[in-house]
C-alpha cells in the first residue's frame, strides 16, 4: 500500500497549528511536514519517470483571499497569497467574486501546502489589520485589539454598542485604549487627535508585506544554500501547461516590435511638461504631500512598526530549494 504523503502532512501541519501544544512540539511537527513535503515531490517525480503521468497531474482548487468588505488593503491580501503561491511552485488566477478567489494550479501537495500556509498568514495579518469586535474577549482587550489595528474611534464604538457620534464615548475608547498598553507595558501606537486610521492601516500593511517578503527571500537563499537544490526536472513545466490549459489568455505569445510611441507636441508645449491628457505623469504636490504623511507622520511610523513587528512574528522554516519553484518571485515557505 502506498504511503499517503498529502494525508500525513495535513495530519502534521494540523499538529503544527494545535495552541495546545507547546512551541517545541509544534516546530517539531512543521519540520517533519516540510521534510515529507520535500519527500512527497522526489516521490511524485519518480512515479511520473517510471509510471508516466497518469495519477499524478495538477489540479485546481478555489482559495478565499479576501472579501468584499475588505477595503483599499486587499492589495497587500493578494500579495501576501501570491508570494505563497511562488514558493509551493503553484501558479494563481485571482477572480472577483464578493472578494478575491484565487484559482490554484499545482500538484495537489503544493496545492494544500499553500492553502494551510495562506491560512497562517492570514491568522497574523488580518486579526492585526482588520480585527473585528469578539464578544468572547474583555471590552478592554477588544478596544485595544481594534484601535491598536488603526481603527476609528467612531467606529469601535458603535461596535461596543456606544454611540460613535458621541464625543464622550470616543473619548471613551481612547482612554481604555491608553489604559490597556499602560497595563501591557507597550506604547500607544493609535495615540492622539491627530491620528490617521487609514494612513496607519496602509502603512502596517505595506510594512507587513515588505517586511515578510524579505525574510522569506533570506530564508529561501539559507535553504538552497544548506540543500544545494533538488533538480525536479519538468515540474514548472507541467504545472505551466496546466494553467495555461486552464487559463488560455495568460500563455505567453511571441514577441511583437511594436513602436516606440511617437513624442506627444502638446507636452513638449506645454510649461509643466505635460498636456491636459498626460497630466497623470506628473508628481503633483498632492502626490508630495502624500507621499511625506506616509512616509514621516506619526500614524506612518506606528503603522510601519506594528507591521513590521507583526512580521518578525511570523515564523519562517525551511522554505523550497529554487529547483522547485515556480519562476516569479523570490520569496520561501511561512508557518505562523
Amino acid at each position: 500500500m502506498a504511503f499517503d504523503y498529502a494525508a500525513k502532512i495535513q495530519a502534521l501541519l494540523a499538529n503544527a497549528d494545535d495552541e495546545s501544544l507547546s512551541d517545541e512540539a509544534r516546530t517539531t511537527y512543521r519540520a517533519k511536514a516540510e521534510e515529507l513535503m520535500i519527500r512527497y515531490r522526489i516521490a511524485e517525480e519518480e512515479a511520473l519517470a517510471t509510471e508516466g503521468a497518469e495519477g499524478a497531474t495538477p489540479i485546481v482548487r478555489e482559495v478565499r483571499v479576501t472579501t468584499r468588505n475588505v477595503g483599499p488593503i486587499y492589495v497587500y491580501y493578494t500579495a501576501t497569497f501570491s508570494t505563497i503561491a511562488r514558493h509551493c511552485g503553484v501558479r494563481v488566477h485571482l477572480a472577483w467574486n464578493e472578494g478575491y478567489v484565487a484559482h490554484v494550479v499545482g500538484y495537489e501537495g503544493d496545492v494544500r501546502y499553500a492553502e494551510f500556509l495562506w491560512t497562517a498568514a492570514l491568522l497574523m495579518f488580518s486579526t492585526r489589520i482588520n480585527p473585528r469586535w469578539d464578544d468572547a474577549l474583555s471590552v478592554d482587550e477588544n478596544v485595544w485589539r481594534m484601535r491598536n489595528a488603526g481603527i476609528k474611534r467612531r467606529q469601535i464604538a458603535d461596535a461596543a454598542g456606544w454611540d460613535g457620534n458621541k464625543a464622550s464615548d470616543r473619548s471613551k475608547v481612547q482612554r481604555i485604549y491608553l489604559r490597556e498598553c499602560v497595563r501591557r507595558g507597550e506604547p500607544a501606537r493609535a495615540a492622539g487627535l491627530g491620528h490617521q486610521a487609514d494612513t496607519f492601516q496602509e502603512a502596517y500593511a505595506d510594512a507587513f508585506h515588505t517586511t515578510l517578503s524579505w525574510r522569506l527571500r533570506e530564508a529561501r537563499d539559507a535553504a538552497d544554500s544548506v540543500a544545494g537544490g533538488i533538480v525536479l526536472h519538468g515540474r514548472k513545466e507541467r504545472v505551466d501547461e496546466a494553467f495555461y490549459a486552464r487559463f488560455p489568455a495568460y500563455r505567453p505569445r511571441p514577441a511583437e516590435n511594436v513602436p516606440a510611441p511617437e513624442p506627444c507636441p502638446k507636452c513638449a508645449k506645454a510649461k509643466s511638461g505635460a498636456c491636459r491628457d498626460h497630466r497623470y505623469l506628473l508628481v503633483t504636490a498632492a502626490d508630495r504631500r502624500r507621499w511625506d504623511r506616509m512616509e514621516n507622520s506619526p500614524s506612518a511610523l506606528a503603522g510601519r512598526d506594528a507591521g513590521r513587528e507583526a512580521a518578525e512574528g511570523v515564523v519562517i522554516e525551511r522554505g523550497h530549494t529554487r529547483a522547485n519553484r515556480v519562476d516569479g518571485g523570490g520569496h520561501g515557505a511561512i508557518q505562523a
